[in-house]
């Protein structure tokens, strides 16, 4: 659009986005710090994911401003007063009563609705409690016990908050997944017994985390069984780095080789981006142009778009912390910055849009619409080939690698998995 709003959310997206009511109970966005979040933006993307998220969002400001106790008590001007301030305290004091007398009655007169909507439920010991247990008993010291709280947490909801600092329990998570699945059938097998609906239950995931039950999407999905495979619908990226940087890093590359752009003739770049991945990619954007890591740097949008325009590339050699500090790739990344593009449907949409300003007065530009590798746009035979060599090359000797590239080539005709595991036998030798 070309309305007010839009100028404001170019012009000053922190602005704009602070200035907005979120959700449900249309919170403000610059409650983000009093909602628990580092940023706007962050505030922002969790709010749009869900009504759920929107309640926690919600409670956590109410608890943040001791607002729970007259909720529960049904202080309806005590409320209002902390909640929306003595201007309009009385008018919203009525409106929250007769809301809730509607609520109350349309439920039979018995239900107590609000103390029930902020009700906790809490196991006696949470995974953090267990944590600092079995580091006191393990002796370690602050820095690690900060560490095990972080893995604690990552392991209890797989949280992405090893953006903040480049922490590695992101690669935990598929594994640990993986670990909870071998287990939950060890359990099952030796007689351990589970919820029936623990999916679609009144208390399942679905209500818990997705914002209820759709018995509609969910049949969908059943019916597909055994019909639609999902393999074919992986995406391998050509990067080993996130996902949503990925057409962004084409973009640049395909600017780079077209016009020969040398890292000298780079005056400034601007990439278009929708609010959604700013907390993830791009903000703080001081510690996004200079990341403290290798594994920081995967989710660093300014240093992953100078990387290739310096180097050409992207490898699993350029993540390392010594390489991370190069310094021609971080005078680049320091030049890299963002704009916001609310015509960006994320995260249905990963796409790629990348502007170079040049030294001599030009500006180049290049778009994609979707990331490189899906079935929309596949990596080529040889492409596969050359990242699985480029990985594949770390573990394992190079006459073994084309044994296994030759191995998978005959897994289609039928052919055994002896010859596969044989070539893989290196590796577990090795560990």
């Amino acid at each position: 659009g070309t309305g007010f709003g839009t100028v404001v959310l170019h012009a000053s997206p922190e602005a704009a986005l602070g200035a907005t009511s979120w959700g449900a109970f249309q919170t403000p966005g610059r409650y983000f710090a009093a909602c628990g979040y580092p940023n706007v933006y962050a505030f922002a993307q969790d709010v749009s994911q869900s009504e759920t998220r929107q309640l926690s969002a919600f409670e956590r400001y109410l608890r943040s401003q001791n607002l729970v106790e007259a909720l529960k008590n049904k202080d309806w001007p005590s409320f209002a007063r902390g909640y929306e301030g003595e201007a309009g305290a009385g008018q919203y004091a009525n409106a929250l009563a007769n809301v809730y007398g509607q609520i109350v009655r349309s439920q039979g007169g018995g239900a107590n609705f609000i103390d029930s909507l902020i009700a906790e439920t809490r196991a006696p010991l949470t995974p953090d409690d267990l944590a600092a247990a079995a580091g006191r008993l393990h002796k370690l010291d602050q820095d690690r016990l900060v560490h095990a709280f972080g893995i604690s947490a990552s392991q209890a909801g797989g949280i992405v908050e090893y953006l903040a600092d480049g922490s590695w329990t992101k690669r935990l998570h598929p594994g640990w997944a993986a670990h909870a699945g071998v287990v939950a059938a060890l359990l099952a097998a030796a007689g351990f017994t589970g919820p029936a609906t623990a999916l679609e239950g009144p208390h399942g995931l679905f209500q818990a985390f997705a914002g209820g039950h759709d018995a509609a999407r969910l049949g969908a999905l059943l019916d597909s069984l055994g019909h639609r495979w999902e393999l074919a619908e992986l995406t391998f990226k050509p990067y080993p780095c996130g996902s949503i940087a990925q057409p962004y890093m084409d973009c640049a590359l395909r600017l780079r080789e077209r016009h020969g752009i040398r890292p000298e003739q780079i005056a400034a770049v601007r990439c278009r981006t929708a609010p959604g991945p700013v907390p993830r990619l791009w903000e703080p954007l001081g510690a996004k142009q200079a990341p403290p890591g290798g594994y920081a740097a995967k989710f660093s949008l300014p240093y992953l778009v100078a990387l290739v325009l310096v180097k050409g590339g992207a490898g699993l050699a350029d993540f390392t912390d010594e390489a991370v500090r190069d310094p021609a790739v971080r005078q680049v990344a320091g030049r890299v910055g963002y704009v916001l593009d609310p015509a960006i449907d994320y995260p249905r949409q990963f796409v790629g849009d990348v502007e170079i300003a040049l030294s001599d007065g030009r500006v180049l530009r290049e778009r994609q619409d979707r990331p490189r590798g899906g079935p929309g746009a596949p990596l080529s035979r040889e492409e596969l080939e050359a990242k699985f060599r480029s990985n594949a090359a770390r573990v394992l000797p190079a006459g073994a690698v084309e044994q296994v590239i030759g191995a998978v080539e005959g897994l289609a005709a039928g052919e055994p998995l002896d010859d596969l595991l044989a070539a893989l036998s290196p590796a577990r030798t090795r560990a």
